[in-house]
């Protein structure tokens, strides 16, 4: 719209500007852990603390209040912080890398296409445009609605959901019609957003957040790629054939077959035991990453 009433140039240096205006906006506001504030993520509570006398021991046990102690505590689940070797060792890290793949090759291939594909189907630029208009409304729908579902359920069951419901748009772009068009570009968003809100909390749910950083950082290298090359089998495809038929049913077909894999390797991984003897301590884990980087720097 901005660029359509002025220039690209112009509507360039509107988003700076308005970028600028949000920087002081992070800056006072923004906290990288609720620790800060003395809080737990995701709204959890600490455990009540155990009786600090006999007396109240005593007085505890016989309110029953030593077994609501103990349900709290199960209650809190233990974060564990996995280094980035560790992850690569486990299935679900895979898993979702490729995942976070896929999404991003399908989707850019799919922004970068679906103009065509309309023209293709004698679909005017008019209803293209509110077709995008959709794309975006679908998808903060399905934020707030995958938020909740992750919330509810787990991360294997929204992405497996979202992957079907891609899969699905994905195969219904072969046969396009205005109406078909319009069922695609609401599933595009839909499976997208649905989808985008699992790989903001997956990393952090089965890794924990010490090594947050490069674990994610490690892993979305495989959603740069995805983005890179998704545009390039279907122009391929197009070039060849003279449509993007087989390229839509091909997509849906990988999708599909990512759904299953979701389903049954998205799962939270259990952290191996340390070595007999050994102990583990999150200090020393802190103090040898903190002596990594040290050796990397020098």
């Amino acid at each position: 719209g901005c660029i359509t009433i002025t220039t690209a140039r112009l509507a360039d240096v509107v988003l700076g500007i308005i970028s600028f205006c949000f920087a002081p906006i992070g800056w006072a506001f923004y906290r990288d852990t609720p620790e800060t504030f003395g809080l737990l993520p995701d709204g959890r509570k600490p455990p009540t603390p155990r009786a600090s006398t006999a007396q109240e021991a005593g007085q505890a046990a016989a309110d029953g209040d030593e077994d609501d102690d103990e349900e709290e505590e199960e209650e809190v689940a233990i974060e564990e912080n996995w280094t980035l070797e560790e992850a690569r060792r486990t299935v679900v890290f895979w898993t979702t890398s490729v995942s976070i793949g896929q999404l991003s090759l399908t989707g850019t291939a799919f922004v970068f296409h679906f103009r065509r594909a309309m023209h293709d189907a004698e679909i005017p630029d008019e209803e293209v445009d509110r077709l995008y208009l959709m794309i975006s409304i679908s998808s903060i729908i399905s934020r707030i609605g995958g938020g909740f579902l992750l919330d509810k359920t787990s991360e294997r069951f929204v992405m497996t959901l979202g992957m079907l419901i891609q899969g699905v748009g994905m195969t219904l772009m072969g046969w396009l019609t205005p109406e078909i068009a319009m069922v695609c570009a609401f599933i595009q968003g839909l499976s997208g957003g649905i989808m985008q809100n699992v790989t903001a909390v997956a990393y952090a749910n089965f890794f924990g957040r010490t090594h947050l950083g490069s674990i994610q950082g490690f892993a979305q290298s495989a959603g740069v790629l995805g983005s890179a090359l998704g545009p390039l089998p279907f122009g391929l495809a197009h070039d060849l054939t003279g449509s993007y038929y087989y390229a839509w049913l091909a997509s849906g077909a990988v999708t599909f077959v990512n759904a299953v894999f979701c389903w049954k390797y998205m799962k939270r991984p259990v952290k191996p035991k340390p070595a007999a003897g050994s102990v583990y301590s999150p200090e020393k884990e802190a103090q040898a990453t903190t002596g990594e980087r040290k050796g990397l720097l020098s």
